[in-house]
């Protein structure tokens, strides 16, 4: 689907320790996170068709247009997606539990010759890949989804209690990656282990 150069919400979402499965292992993922991603839009009320979509084969990053409810991406779409999550892996082995890294973001992002322009993109991708994500995820290994959100999000959504998240679900970190520098605010959305040890930290 053809964007416009505007502001859109950006959803970015990459598999845990994808790169250590077989060949096999990666199909089979690939197709699974599809169908997991599709049944939890479908049950927040959400329109995946509408959404501009780029595989990145171990996940995707989404480009969603703001018709599309705030309140159902950053909280119900999280907690289906948590919730299917958990029912697959209650089937599965531990080696092949599938866990994800998960960025929201909001900005303007137009059309390029080879994807999608705007420092919105270059925000949620440096978000996905920040340490102080990682370091959430190897924190909390019986947790689905580690989710991280951006300062905008954090302060115009679920500060101001449009979530059913507490605010201080949210931890903020330090986010230093290549070029981007910024805020950014972690929640660990199952599991018991602790974020405090990244808190105010830089990636």
């Amino acid at each position: 689907m053809t964007i416009n150069t505007a502001r859109h919400w950006l959803l970015a979402i990459d598999v845990v320790g994808y790169g250590k499965g077989d060949d096999q292992r990666h199909r089979s993922i690939q197709r699974v996170l599809l169908e997991l991603l599709n049944e939890a839009a479908d049950a927040a009320v959400l329109h995946r068709k509408r959404w501009t979509i780029q595989s990145t084969g171990d996940g995707e990053l989404a480009i969603i247009p703001l018709t599309e409810s705030e309140r159902r991406l950053v909280d119900e779409f999280i907690r289906h997606l948590d919730r299917l999550l958990t029912q697959h892996n209650a089937w599965h082995i531990e080696a092949a539990r599938l866990r994800l890294r998960v960025a929201v973001h909001v900005g303007v992002v137009g059309p390029g010759d080879n994807g999608y322009t705007g420092q919105a993109v270059v925000q949620v991708k440096r978000l996905l890949e920040c340490g102080a994500l990682r370091k959430a995820v190897e924190a909390a290994p019986e947790a689905n989804i580690v989710l991280v959100v951006s300062d905008e999000i954090h302060r115009g959504m679920i500060s101001q209690g449009y979530t059913t998240y507490r605010s201080d679900d949210f931890r903020r970190v330090r986010v230093g990656l290549k070029e981007y520098r910024g805020q950014a605010w972690i929640h660990v959305v199952a599991g018991k282990a602790t974020t405090s040890g990244y808190h105010q930290g830089t990636s």
